[in-house]
């Protein structure tokens, strides 16, 4: 991932940038996971609680009955909630 540090604000950092997920494990149902990108902000509200914004959620899904490859893409993408202890 890369993501552009925005100077501080009164309600915590915003960082935009992009992710992009790269793996060679197969999904439970033996079918292989692709790459997929994803392009947001991450809103760092303090050290421990930051909330990932995805706007564009761009992968590839494998269809079951033909094995064939298909694009997906969703607009608006999701929300993480990152909380650490």
């Amino acid at each position: 991932g890369a993501h552009y540090n925005l100077p501080e604000t009164n309600i915590g950092r915003f960082q935009p940038g992009l992710e992009f997920t790269l793996t060679t494990r197969d999904a439970a149902d033996g079918s292989s996971v692709d790459p997929s990108l994803m392009l947001g902000t991450r809103w760092l509200y303090s050290e421990n609680v930051s909330l990932d914004l995805v706007v564009l959620n761009f992968g590839t899904a494998t269809d079951e009955l033909t094995g064939d490859g298909q694009d997906q893409v969703s607009i608006p993408g999701f929300v993480r909630l990152n909380v650490t202890f």
